[in-house]
């Protein structure tokens, strides 16, 4: 039987904006946008889209580093000075665009209700801890890619 949520347990819960998703994925990278994007479903109660979006994150991460080995050199002289962040605006796009079709309008109902909006410190802490998540990721594959010794960037 579906029992309508308490307003106290719709109070507790706490939404990631557009905006969070968008500045967290442009500094840190894709994986702590997509994270945030799957505890917005986990709070939404899907728990379905929550897991697909883990697990399709963690995928996309590696992808990600694999074709970060094989970008062309011009591009890699772009990025190394200083624009490294706008190689993160498709992921971006595509994270805010989802957050906006899938999640927008029934979080602001969620929020009429008694939820309430993560504050930017917790973005922030999300966004540290999966900048490193995902600097280790990329320092994995690079180790794996080493060790197995394929060339890099060639």
């Amino acid at each position: 039987m579906n029992n309508p949520p308490s307003p106290l347990k719709e109070q507790r819960k706490t939404f990631y904006s557009k905006r969070a998703i968008g500045w967290v994925t442009f500094l840190t990278g894709p994986l702590s946008g997509a994270y945030m994007l799957a505890e917005n479903f986990k709070n939404l109660g899907n728990e379905d889209a929550y897991r697909n979006t883990l697990i399709t994150s963690l995928l996309a991460t590696f992808f990600y580093f694999l074709g970060a080995f094989y970008l062309p050199e011009n591009i890699v002289n772009i990025l190394d000075k200083g624009s490294s962040s706008l190689i993160n605006l498709p992921c971006l796009f595509v994270l805010v665009a989802l957050q906006d079709h899938y999640q927008r309008k029934k979080i602001e109902q969620k929020i009429k209700n008694g939820a309430h909006l993560a504050t930017g410190w917790s973005s922030f802490k999300i966004g540290v801890i999966g900048f490193f998540i995902f600097l280790s990721i990329g320092f994995a594959i690079t180790m794996a890619y080493i060790a197995l010794g394929l060339p890099i960037g060639e």
